[in-house]
């Protein structure tokens, strides 16, 4: 040791190569190191289970995939809700109704009032949902998305969102989209993957609206957990998932009945930041899928149908799961067409 020391000292290029390797070898292991350990800003470096945000299935689904699945990062973010900001709903009311409604942040609510608008808000979704015959009686016309914008911000405190889609179907105009919180696109499961849906008549008056009532108040950053790859979970037939929108062909309901899912053929599928309800509390990396499905209904027939399904994105080893229940029941939309 004492030799190779003295070559050092006599020798002034071997002590610089020696000097830059030693530098070399700290950059690296600083860097790799922070990036291996240093969660990002607000989030735990701890990896803690969560609940599962849906059951598992009572009934196995078989998922044929005809298309190409996409790429995802090991980890990802969780967030968690700490509430919802009913406090707005009591605003609305007041202010376009001219009626005071105290609202319990706890409890589901429920109004109808004079001109037969009827209110409600869910307390374990955190969605008010507002239904007017003739259009809710606001001071100004919604003819447009900055339109939406200025009652969504005025009246129930969001300020940032993305539009998803804006149709129009028999002089009805349906907006969708999510809300932009802590740097992410958030949406629900009981609104399609949206955070807000609202219907606007030719009158240029809201029909429907359902909104999701969080915004950055609400929303804590969590922690990171790992993320499994689609093509492992499609393989489990009974692993949890929830179904979104179903459109079943129009033959369907000359005879409606109780259904299974037979097959599923999935035609596209995006990575999403969902909620579902209060109970799982937190906001998960969610896969959306949307395919054709075959449903048989209590008389054999079988039918075809667009669906819509939310898998859970996050490994299973990192969910408490919830206790196998039947099948929830599929939320339809009568008499829409099918083209296959």
């Amino acid at each position: 040791m004492k030799k190779f020391l003295k070559l050092i000292k006599k020798n002034k290029i071997l002590s610089l190569v020696l000097l830059i390797l030693i530098i070399i070898l700290i950059l690296f292991l600083v860097i790799f190191l922070g990036k291996k350990k240093t969660p990002e800003s607000g989030y735990s470096s701890n990896m803690e289970k969560i609940d599962s945000p849906y059951p598992k299935w009572s009934k196995e689904l078989n998922i044929i995939s005809q298309t190409q699945l996409i790429e995802i990062p090991k980890n990802d973010k969780i967030l968690t809700v700490t509430g919802f900001n009913s406090t707005v709903v009591s605003v609305l009311i007041e202010e376009v109704y001219n009626s005071f409604q105290e609202i319990n942040a706890l409890e589901d609510f429920y109004l109808q009032l004079s001109n037969k608008d009827i209110i409600t808000y869910a307390f374990d979704t955190g969605i008010l949902s507002i239904s007017s015959a003739k259009g809710v009686p606001l001071d100004y016309e919604i003819n447009s998305q900055e339109d939406i914008k200025q009652f969504l911000s005025r009246y129930l405190d969001i300020k940032e969102f993305k539009f998803e889609d804006e149709t129009i179907t028999k002089g009805v105009t349906k907006y969708s989209g999510k809300y932009l919180i802590k740097e992410t696109e958030i949406g629900s499961s009981f609104l399609n993957g949206n955070s807000f849906l609202i219907e606007v008549n030719k009158d240029a008056k809201i029909i429907k609206a359902s909104v999701l009532l969080i915004n950055e108040s609400y929303v804590k950053e969590y922690q990171y957990l790992p993320l499994v790859d689609l093509k492992e979970l499609i393989t489990q037939s009974s692993y949890p998932k929830k179904i979104g929108e179903v459109i079943i062909e129009d033959r369907y309901y000359d005879t409606p009945s109780p259904y299974d899912f037979t097959e599923y053929i999935l035609k596209s599928v995006s990575l999403v930041y969902i909620f579902n309800d209060i109970e799982s509390r937190h906001i998960v990396p969610t896969y959306v899928l949307d395919g054709e499905a075959e449903i048989k209904d209590s008389y054999k027939e079988k039918h075809w149908s667009k669906v819509r399904i939310f898998i859970c994105a996050v490994d299973p080893s990192y969910l408490y799961t919830k206790k196998d229940i039947l099948q929830e029941e599929s939320k339809e939309e009568e008499g829409a067409p099918f083209v296959r």
